[in-house]
């Protein structure tokens, strides 16, 4: 019983090993949806009220 705990943990380690590739295609496929979505709300005027929204052109700053 004592004995078999090296193998245990090989196949414990061997299984773990598989699931990792799968975890990063996962991430991966989240990672460029997100990216495809921020690159359409680049494209479009939705950046632009967001940029002036959090930082106004200067014309609109008031003079200090």
């Amino acid at each position: 019983m004592i004995n078999d705990i090296p193998e245990k943990l090989e196949r414990v380690g061997e299984s773990l090993a598989s699931r990792i590739p799968e975890q990063l295609k996962s991430a991966a496929a989240i990672q460029e949806g997100l990216r495809q979505k921020v690159l359409a709300v680049a494209r479009s005027s939705q950046m632009d009220e967001l940029i002036d929204h959090i930082s106004p052109p200067p014309k609109m700053l008031s003079p200090s």
